[in-house]
């Protein structure tokens, strides 16, 4: 998956700490930051088994529902 951000650093610091956290829970995650002219880029991937997880995370993002809906994915 990947997500787009703006490029500023309070954004950037806070997508490091957040794969430092969420690899400390689940050590399989795998996360690349990218800076470019465009902003910041978060490459966040897994193993297959993750794959159900990313399309509804994805379908989350691309939707309208409520924050609360999000809680039921993790």
């Amino acid at each position: 998956m990947l997500l787009h951000f703006p490029d500023r650093d309070d954004i950037d610091a806070e997508l490091r700490q957040f794969t430092v956290d969420e690899q400390r829970c689940c050590e399989f995650w795998g996360f690349d930051i990218q800076r470019d002219a465009t902003g910041l880029h978060l490459r966040w991937d897994g193993p297959p088994s993750v794959n159900q997880f990313f399309d509804e995370l994805v379908e989350y993002f691309q939707g309208d529902e409520p924050i609360t809906a999000f809680s039921g994915l993790l």
